[in-house]
Formats: structure tokens, C-alpha cells, sequence
């Protein structure tokens, strides 16, 4: 197998080999930084990239593998984090101006988790400033672009890490959601990104954009390897007890129930996205998986209390530095903080109360099926400007976050996003939505459609565009 292969292979492949030691950590570490330097310029995927501390934990990890001291199965992975996460001893930018760059003290909780797991940290991710848009167009370290295609954006905000992703320059990274930053990009990018229940995996150590929807999650190429990455981030104990992987991802999918939620799906969605979706509740019924209509007649009151909330927090988080320095932020950024500025705490309080009782209805809407299935995005990834074509029609990808994103956020609840498909060259997707804290059942079904649908899972992005780059650069 040469080095190439191997940054083509799934973590929980990966994680077999460096057992068996058959591979060593160190080969592998050396193998994305190799990519890193080759293709990196084409993706931008990387605010800071450190090869020298990704090396020394490689060693470190092999030495550790050698003396029979196997930590699991992310041991001597290399992962990327989102550039709004600390990772001690290294910059934190949050993607904006370069006076807010601090060096971080310590690592986000996140972060020490996975490096206690073994997991080799190989740099920092790009992403839309403070993670506020749909785009990654960054306008302090420029646009993070699509490995499918290059003219095309990779969403946002958590770009970077699904770019990085997408183009094997890592085994899996670290993003955050609070209105579909994982989703998006996973779905522009054809790969499996998790939204966990709120409140499962710790957010300090990470700058907030709204912090009562604010998620952190993985993003990876398979189902299996989101649910490696999530057992280690969440936490444990209390009512809610995290499973190992093995667990989480155990047992088949028959007898389960999925819904249709037309209630949730807004006029806007191109027809074969929802076409792609039908066709995976197709393929989940030939596995014994029974599809139902689920009622939810709340979108507007979703999108008026999720609105709301997020621009109150989001001029909250940054109002004093919005004051005191409103030209290191970029025009549109400050533009959209700003919103929150005549929203008053009575409105905020009562987006609250309102929140409170959309989960309840969302809950008891919802009992008794295991997920729902709803789109993630219009269309297929966007230009570079957020616009794409539904139906042969223009709209911009900035529309649909409230109405196809924001939900979840609002409800707190786990959501995966998964390829159902290609238009056109490039990969559309479904969001799996389901109950609080019932990942299980999320990353169940997702991985039967996966399995179910191997030509899905094993399409790679054209490595032309990558060639043409590479010998660009030669």
C-alpha cells in the first residue's frame, strides 16, 4: 500500500492497521502532512498547520503502540481542529481579524479528549469569521474551496474541516454547529458530519457564537468514524450515559421507524434532493426500516423564536468589542451582529419560553421513530458567492439556513448529516434528525444507508483538480 492509499483509507481502517502494526503512526502522520504541502494551496484549508508538533505526537504515540500501551482506536490518527477551538500552545484566530489572535493556555475539553485518545493534532482549521456564515469566504485568510470542485464553496462555517476531510489532508476533524455549521459543509463536501444532542459535548475552550445553540461535533468519511470521534468527545455519566463506539453503532435497523416531515421542508428545496431523500427512505425500507409522515406544523414559530435567539446572543458574545473596535470586524459580519442589537431581553426570554415548548411538541411529534429525514441544504453546493441553481432557478444558500438548518439547533437535537447522491458532479445529502440524546439511533440508520449504498460512501472528489494543481505548483 502506498502512502497516497493510505490517506484514502476510513479512521476505523486506519485504526486496525496501526494495531496490528502494520502501519505506524509516524508513516501515516507523514503521509496527510505530504498531502498538506501538495494540495493545501488549491483547498485552504488550514488557517495554521504544525507538522513539527504532529510529528513529535506521531513518535510519541508510536512508542506508545510499541510498548503495548494501544489507547483505542484513534491512537495515532491525525486530526484537525476548527480554528474557533483551543489547542494549548497554539493560535487561536476564531477566523477574524488578526488583533483578535490570542495563543491558547490550555486545550478546549474537546480537544484533550481526543488527544487523550491518541489522536495527533496536524493544524487548524479555516472557517467564516467568528464561524458566522454559510460560505467560508474568509475575509482575514481567504475562501476555503471545495475539493469536488473548486469554482464551488465548501459551506460553512466549519469549511476548513470539511475540506480538509473531503481532500484527505486529515483522518477527521473537530467543527461546530450553531445554525448547520457542521451539516453544510458536509453536505457540500460528500461527507458525514454530526450535530449532537446540545449540551453532550463540552464547549469550553470554544469562542460561542450563540452559546444556547452552539454544538461541537465531527466531521468525517464515514458514519463509523464520526461515531469513534463523538463516543471520545461527549461526555459521560449522569442520565445520559455515552456508549463506546461499538455500541453506539450496534445492532441492525429493522423494525425502526423514520419519518417524512413535510411540516419542516420550505418551498426552495430543489426536487431532486427530495427525490435523493425518498429514494434513501427506499432503500432504508428494503432493510425492514418502516417510513411514516410525522406532523410538525411549527416552522414558523422555529424560525421567528431560532432567529431571535441567535442574533441576541450572537451581539451579546461580541457587543463590547463591537463598540470599542467596530473596524476589526468585516462589514458584513458587523452588519449581522448588529441585528442583535434592537432585540431587547424581554424578546430574548421570550424566544426562550417559546424554545422550551417547541422541544416538548418536538419530542412527542417524534415518539416512536427513530429519526427523521430532511434535507440539508437547497441544492448542491454553491459558487463562491452562495449561489445555486433549484430547479433551474437562482437562490442564494444564505436563505436557507434559518428554515433547513436552524431547527435542529433550536430543538438541541442530534442530527447527521450523510450523501444521498450527486447532481450534476457534485454530492447532495439528507440530515438524519432525531431524538435528544438517541445518537445511537441517528448513527444506526445513517450506517445501514451507508452500507447500503457503498458507491456513495467510496466516491472520491475528482483528483484532477488536485493533479492540475499539483503540477501547477511543480
Amino acid at each position: 500500500m502506498t502512502t497516497e492509499e493510505l490517506c484514502l483509507l476510513s479512521v476505523a481502517r486506519l485504526a486496525a492497521l496501526i494495531a496490528r502494526r502494520e502501519v505506524s503512526a509516524v508513516e501515516l502522520t507523514e503521509a496527510y502532512l505530504d498531502r498538506c504541502d501538495r494540495f493545501e494551496e488549491a483547498f485552504n484549508a488550514f488557517i495554521t498547520l504544525t507538522p513539527e508538533r504532529a510529528r513529535a505526537e506521531a513518535r510519541a504515540a508510536e512508542a506508545e503502540i510499541a510498548d503495548g500501551r494501544h489507547r483505542g482506536p484513534l491512537h495515532g490518527i491525525p486530526i484537525a481542529h476548527k480554528d474557533i477551538i483551543d489547542i494549548a500552545g497554539v493560535a487561536t484566530t476564531n477566523g477574524a481579524h488578526p488583533s483578535f489572535t490570542r495563543v491558547a493556555a490550555v486545550d478546549a475539553t474537546v480537544v484533550a479528549r481526543l488527544a487523550a485518545a491518541g489522536a495527533v493534532a496536524i493544524g487548524k482549521t479555516n472557517l467564516d469569521e467568528f464561524a458566522e456564515g454559510p460560505l467560508s469566504d474568509n475575509p482575514w485568510h481567504g475562501a476555503t474551496r471545495n475539493p469536488w470542485d473548486l469554482s464551488r464553496s465548501v459551506g460553512g462555517s466549519s469549511g476548513g474541516s470539511a475540506a480538509a476531510v473531503a481532500g484527505y489532508l486529515c483522518a477527521g476533524a473537530t467543527g461546530t454547529d450553531t445554525g448547520g455549521s457542521i451539516r453544510n459543509p458536509a453536505a457540500c463536501t460528500g461527507i458525514v458530519g454530526l450535530k449532537p444532542t446540545y449540551g453532550w459535548a463540552p464547549l469550553d475552550g470554544i469562542h460561542p457564537f450563540a452559546p444556547s445553540l452552539d454544538s461541537v461535533g465531527p466531521l468525517a468519511r464515514t458514519v463509523e468514524d464520526a461515531a469513534l470521534m463523538f463516543a471520545v468527545m461527549a461526555d459521560s455519566g449522569g442520565p445520559h450515559q455515552i456508549p463506546d463506539s461499538g455500541t453506539l453503532l450496534a445492532g441492525g435497523v429493522a423494525g425502526l421507524r423514520v419519518g417524512l416531515c413535510p411540516d419542516l421542508v420550505p418551498e426552495g428545496v430543489d426536487r431532486r434532493v427530495l427525490d435523493a431523500i425518498a429514494r434513501a427512505a427506499e432503500i432504508l425500507a428494503g432493510l425492514g426500516v418502516e417510513t411514516v409522515e410525522v406532523a410538525f406544523p411549527h416552522a414558523e414559530d422555529l424560525r421567528r423564536a431560532g432567529t431571535t435567539i441567535l442574533f441576541a446572543e450572537g451581539y451579546g458574545v461580541h457587543r463590547d468589542n463591537l463598540r470599542a473596535r467596530p473596524g476589526d470586524y468585516s462589514d458584513e459580519v458587523r452588519t449581522s451582529l448588529m441585528i442583535g442589537a434592537d432585540i431587547t431581553p424581554a424578546d430574548h426570554a421570550a424566544a426562550k419560553v417559546e424554545q422550551a415548548r417547541l422541544r416538548r411538541a418536538f419530542e412527542a411529534a417524534i415518539a416512536g421513530v427513530a429519526g427523521i429525514l430532511l434535507p440539508v441544504l437547497p441544492s448542491t453546493a454553491p459558487s463562491r458567492d452562495g449561489a445555486c441553481l433549484v430547479d433551474g432557478q437562482p437562490v442564494d444558500i444564505r436563505d436557507s439556513a434559518i428554515a433547513l438548518r436552524m431547527p435542529v439547533n433550536l430543538l438541541g437535537v442530534p442530527a447527521l448529516a450523510i450523501p444521498t447522491g450527486y447532481m450534476d458532479g457534485l454530492p447532495s445529502a439528507m440530515q438524519i434528525v432525531g431524538a435528544p440524546w438517541r445518537e445511537d439511533l441517528v448513527l444506526r440508520l445513517g450506517r445501514a444507508y451507508e452500507e447500503a449504498t457503498p458507491e456513495l460512501r467510496d466516491r472520491r472528489p475528482p483528483e484532477a483538480l488536485c493533479m492540475a494543481q499539483d503540477q501547477e505548483k511543480a
